[in-house]
């Protein structure tokens, strides 16, 4: 059995509250079975600058980045769905 066989899709639904408005923040992302990337995760885009504040680089939201096989989790490579 596949995911597209199945039409799998995975749905990610975040709420938040702003800091500086204190009004209520909602994001809800869909990925369809063509959209999973096995063996890779989401790139970080919050980094560490020198001065000891976070950087967040919006630029690499949608960017993927290969992961280690780990015991449990075999896919390494980023082989498609």
């Amino acid at each position: 059995m596949s995911l597209a066989s199945v039409e799998a899709e995975l749905t990610l639904a975040v709420a938040g509250t702003d800091e500086t408005s204190l009004q209520a923040v909602h994001a809800q992302q869909t990925w369809g079975d063509r959209s999973i990337v096995w063996g890779a995760r989401l790139t970080d885009i919050l980094t560490d600058a020198a001065d000891g504040n976070l950087v967040l680089d919006l630029s690499r939201f949608h960017d993927v980045t290969l992961a280690s096989p780990v015991p449990g989790f075999p896919y390494g490579g980023g082989a498609g769905s």
